[in-house]
C-alpha cells in the first residue's frame, strides 16, 4: 500500500483517505435488527475508506522515466485563442498537467478557445478526456481537435468537442 501511495504522490496527486462511516447517515433499513449486528456492521463500515485523488500543483511530477509513451505539451496564443500541439498518451498521469498548464495559462491571459492539434496525440483516457472538458466548458468558443487519430476519435465521440 506504501508503494501505490508514493507512486501516486510522485505523480502530482494527494490522497486523503476519508473514513466512509463519518459520512454515512444512520441506516433506517436497520431499526428492527438485533443491536448486537448493527454494532457489527458499524464496527465493519469504521474499516472502510474512500481514496479522494486531487492534483498537487506543489509537486513536479517525474514522469521521465517512465516506460510509456511520453506525453508533450507545446503550445501559443493567438489572440485570443490558444494554440496546443499534444504528443504521447493524455491520462491519468499527464492529464493533470495539462490541466494545470491551461490553468495558469487563463491566469494570465484571455482564453475563448482552445486549439489542440493532435496529429502526434496516441490515447486518451477517461482522466484527459475530463480535462478537455473542463477546458472546453471554460472557453467561450470551446475546444476544437484536429488531426485525430481514429483512437482519439472514438475516445471523443460522446463529448461535445469538436473534432476536424
Amino acid at each position: 500500500m506504501s508503494n501505490a501511495i508514493n507512486y501516486i504522490t510522485s505523480k502530482g496527486f494527494k490522497l486523503e483517505r476519508i473514513p466512509y462511516a463519518d459520512h454515512v447517515p444512520e441506516l433506517r433499513t436497520l431499526k428492527n435488527t438485533d443491536p448486537k449486528i448493527v454494532a457489527h456492521i458499524n464496527e465493519g463500515l469504521k474499516k472502510v475508506c474512500i481514496w479522494k485523488i486531487s492534483v498537487d500543483e506543489s509537486v513536479k511530477a517525474d514522469t521521465f522515466n517512465d516506460k510509456t509513451q511520453s506525453f508533450n505539451v507545446n503550445a501559443s496564443i493567438d489572440d485570443e485563442s490558444l494554440n496546443i500541439i499534444l504528443s504521447g498518451n493524455l491520462d491519468t498521469l499527464s492529464a493533470p498537467e495539462l490541466l494545470a498548464y491551461f490553468e495558469n495559462i487563463k491566469k494570465e491571459n484571455i482564453i475563448n478557445s482552445v486549439i489542440i492539434d493532435c496529429s502526434k496525440l496516441e490515447y486518451v483516457s477517461s482522466a484527459g478526456i475530463r480535462v478537455l472538458l473542463i477546458m472546453h466548458n471554460n472557453c467561450k468558443d470551446g475546444l476544437v481537435m484536429k488531426s485525430c487519430n481514429e483512437t482519439v476519435i472514438r475516445d471523443l465521440s460522446n463529448t461535445n468537442i469538436k473534432i476536424q
